[in-house]
C-alpha cells in the first residue's frame, strides 16, 4: 500500500467541525440562560445589561439596571445571542473546512510526487508516470509535476513524449530545470543539436550551473566541435575544481585531441578526488597507454575492473594493452571476458562489438 493510495476522506472533518460549532452554540446558550436566571432573582431583564455581562462588562461599568421590558425582549435576546453564536461557529467551521480542503489538495499532490520518485528510485518508470498523472489531475498547471513527468518519461525511453510534456509545460517561458530536462530528452532521442541548444540556453539562465556546462560540452564533442567542448568543460572545472566529472571529461577530450600531458594532469586529479570511480581509472589508463606507459596503464585498468567488475570497457582496454605488450593469451582472455558481459551503456556496447572482432582476428590462422 502506497502513500498516495490512501487519502483521508473529508466527511470526518465535516462532522468534527460541525460538532465544534454545535458545542460553541450550546456553550453560548448555556451562558445566556445562566445570566438570565441570575438576573431574574433581581427582576432585571434588560437586554443591554445582559449583553454587557455576556461580553465581559463588569457590573460597575454597566449602566443602571432598568426595569424589565417584558418576556418578549428576553426571548428575543436569547434567540439573537444563540443565532449570533451559531453564525460565528458556522463561519469558523467554513474556514476550517476550506483550510482542510487546501491541505488535502496539497497532500494529494505531495503524496503522488513521493510515490512517483520512489518508483523512479526502483526503476519502475511506468508506475512513476501513473503517479505523476494523478498529481496532474489534481493540479494540471503545476510546472514541477510536468517536469517530474517528463523525467520519468525520459528515463523510460519515451523521449518524444517527454519533449511534448515539457513543451506543454513551459509554454514559451525560460526555466533552468525545464531546459535541462528538455535537453536530456533531446539527447536521449538522438537530437544532439537541439540538446545543445537547450543546454546552451540553460547556461545563460544559470551561468553557475555545473551540470549544464558538462552536458553542453558532451553535445559539442559529439557534434565535432572540440574547441567549444573544451571551453565548456574548462568552465565547469572553473566553477567547481573539486568535480571529478569535470576533470574526467576534460581529460578524455584532451586525450582524444592528443594533448596527453594536460590530459594526464586532469585524470590524476580526478582519481585523487574520487579513487573509487571506475571511469576515472579507465581514462587515466588510456592516457598512460597513449604515453606508452603500459605498466601504469595495466594497473589502472585492473583497478577499474576491481571497482566495477561488469564494466566491459575496462576489459577491452586491458586486452588492447596486453596485446600491445605481446601477452596474447591474456589479451584473448580479456576480450572473451568483455563479450560475456551485458552492455550497460553505449560505450560498453561499442567495446563488446570491437572485442568480438578482435577475438575473430586473433583466432584466425
Amino acid at each position: 500500500m502506497t502513500i498516495g493510495a490512501i487519502l483521508p476522506y473529508p466527511s470526518w472533518a465535516i462532522v468534527r467541525f460541525a460538532s465544534i460549532g454545535a458545542t460553541l452554540s450550546l456553550v453560548g446558550a448555556a451562558s445566556i440562560f445562566k445570566i438570565v436566571r441570575r438576573r431574574k432573582r433581581r427582576n432585571i431583564y434588560d437586554p443591554l445589561v445582559l449583553m454587557a455581562e455576556t461580553y465581559g462588562e463588569t457590573e460597575a461599568s454597566s449602566p443602571t439596571p432598568l426595569v424589565a421590558t417584558g418576556k418578549n425582549s428576553i426571548a428575543h435576546f436569547i434567540v439573537s445571542s444563540a443565532v449570533h453564536n451559531l453564525l460565528v461557529a458556522t463561519i469558523l467551521c467554513c474556514i476550517s473546512i476550506s483550510g482542510y480542503a487546501i491541505a488535502l489538495h496539497n497532500y494529494t499532490i505531495l503524496a503522488n510526487w513521493m510515490d512517483g520518485e520512489r518508483c523512479e528510485y526502483l526503476n519502475d518508470y511506468v508506475d512513476a508516470v501513473i503517479y505523476y498523472k494523478k498529481a496532474l489531475h489534481v493540479d494540471p498547471n503545476l510546472k514541477r509535476t510536468h517536469l517530474l513527468m517528463a523525467r520519468a518519461l525520459l528515463r523510460s525511453g519515451r523521449a518524444n513524449a517527454a519533449i511534448q510534456e515539457l513543451q506543454a509545460a513551459t509554454d514559451g517561458t525560460k526555466d533552468y530545470d525545464a531546459e535541462m530536462v528538455l535537453g536530456n530528452a533531446y539527447l536521449s532521442g538522438g537530437f544532439i543539436s537541439k540538446a545543445r541548444d537547450a543546454f546552451a540556453l540553460a547556461t545563460k539562465i544559470s551561468p553557475q550551473g555545473l551540470e549544464c556546462f558538462l552536458l553542453l560540452g558532451d553535445c559539442q564533442a559529439k557534434l565535432g566541435y572540440p574547441d567549444d567542448a573544451y571551453r565548456s568543460y574548462e568552465r565547469a572545472v572553473t566553477l567547481n575544481p573539486q568535480s571529478e566529472e569535470a576533470h574526467i571529461r576534460l581529460g578524455a577530450l584532451l586525450s582524444e585531441s592528443g594533448h596527453s600531458v594536460e590530459a594526464l594532469a586532469h585524470c590524476i586529479k580526478a582519481v585523487a578526488l574520487k579513487p573509487n570511480e571506475a571511469a576515472a581509472h579507465n581514462i587515466l589508463g588510456t592516457v598512460y597507454a597513449q604515453r606508452l606507459q603500459y605498466v601504469a596503464a595495466i594497473a589502472e585498468f585492473r583497478r577499474a575492473d576491481e571497482i566495477s567488475p561488469r564494466n566491459a570497457l575496462s576489459y577491452y582496454n586491458l586486452a588492447i594493452v596486453m596485446e600491445r605488450t605481446g601477452k596474447l593469451t591474456e589479451a584473448l582472455s580479456s576480450f572473451r571476458a568483455c563479450v560475456r558481459l551485458s552492455p550497460e551503456n553505449q560505450a560498453d556496447q561499442v567495446a563488446i562489438e570491437n572485442a568480438r572482432r578482435e577475438i575473430r582476428r586473433l583466432q584466425s590462422p
